[in-house]
């Protein structure tokens, strides 16, 4: 295993979600998808997360439990906290319309397949279908007005897997709403560098391993969503 540094230089500003973006977590994004290649046939969620399961990177092992030594994925130099409002307004004839032509798929049902009646109504109050009215945070880079963001991870793994994975295309943006043109990748950079070693730690992990570390409640390992994966955590106060 090599100790690595991953530098992103992305466009349009970063978002950061609510809890760490971990390095690993991207890693496992693009080892699914390249794996999926190799599966016959359709596959469940237990066969899909073990796509993941075996990935070259050094795991953290204390008190019966692990993480991968690879850090979350934050900006490097001068930043500048922005924000951006935004609005979603759905329209319900129109919506309802399309699915009933089959133009869009509603939910996790196949065109074509039955759905009771409370299935196809649409719920603007709560739900994905929600009219918004809203701000995010942006994080953009302070040194110049358009300039690339320096975003930067570090692991120990094998330099050759975290290439094939990263430098593939597979992964395009980094970050929430990638769609309104935020966290575009124009560039990554793979290098040898012996901060990793230390440098890892910034990441959840079920043990506190630094003087700033706070106690928070999140996953410490892929998938970061399950909530099976959540439990008493610490991170390094950077990270919050």
């Amino acid at each position: 295993m090599t100790p690595l540094k991953i530098t992103f230089q992305v466009s349009g500003g970063f978002v950061p979600p609510p809890y760490p973006l971990h390095l690993d977590a991207l890693l496992a994004y693009a080892q699914t998808f390249d794996a999926l290649g190799d599966v016959a046939d359709e596959p469940g969620i237990p066969q899909l997360r073990a796509l993941a399961d075996d990935m070259p990177i050094q795991r953290f092992e204390k008190d019966g439990d692990w993480c991968y030594m690879a850090s979350a994925v934050q900006p490097e130099g001068p930043v500048l906290n922005d924000a951006r409002f935004y609005t979603q307004r759905m329209n319900q004839d129109d919506y309802s319309a399309r699915v009933g032509r089959e133009h869009i798929q509603h939910g996790r049902h196949k065109p074509g397949s039955p759905m009771e009646r409370y299935q196809i109504q649409l719920e603007t109050a709560r739900g994905v279908h929600r009219n918004l009215l809203g701000f995010y945070p942006v994080q953009q880079s302070a040194t110049s007005s358009g300039a690339l963001l320096t975003l930067v991870g570090w692991c120990i793994a094998e330099k050759w897997w975290v290439e094939d994975r990263l430098l593939n295309g597979r992964i395009t943006h980094i970050g929430a709403r990638r769609r309104s043109g935020h966290g575009k990748i124009q560039s990554i950079a793979i290098e040898e560098d012996n901060l990793a070693m230390s440098q890892w730690r910034l990441r959840v992990r079920p043990w506190k391993l630094l003087d700033d570390d706070l106690e928070i409640r999140a996953a410490w390992k892929p998938p970061y969503w399950a909530p099976e994966n959540r439990g008493t955590a610490f991170c390094s106060s950077q990270l919050i």
